[in-house]
């Protein structure tokens, strides 16, 4: 079932959601609750984007991301690079 636009960006932003504190250290060590009923490997994919640049979560949540820039493209992106130029140019920014 193919989604619209309104559905994708949706989704798109339920995926930024629970990594938006990953990385601020704000549930290092004791469980965060938002994240136990996730998978091992749901949990590294969102790790994997937690680390997205700033203009690319701010383009996803205010849907304005490429067209072709879905939430499985998204969770299923394997070599996400960590500098934020190769990260545009993967996700279709640059």
């Amino acid at each position: 079932m193919r989604q619209n636009a309104d559905e994708q960006h949706a989704y798109l932003e339920s995926i930024l959601a629970p990594v938006s504190g990953y990385n601020d250290g704000r549930g290092y060590g004791k469980q965060n609750l938002a994240l136990v009923n996730y998978s091992r490997r749901y949990l590294g994919q969102l790790a994997r984007i937690s680390w997205l640049a700033p203009d690319i979560i701010a383009s996803i949540m205010e849907g304005t991301q490429p067209v072709d820039l879905t939430g499985r493209k998204l969770t299923r992106a394997n070599a996400i690079p960590l500098d934020w130029p190769s990260q545009r140019t993967m996700f279709g920014f640059a």
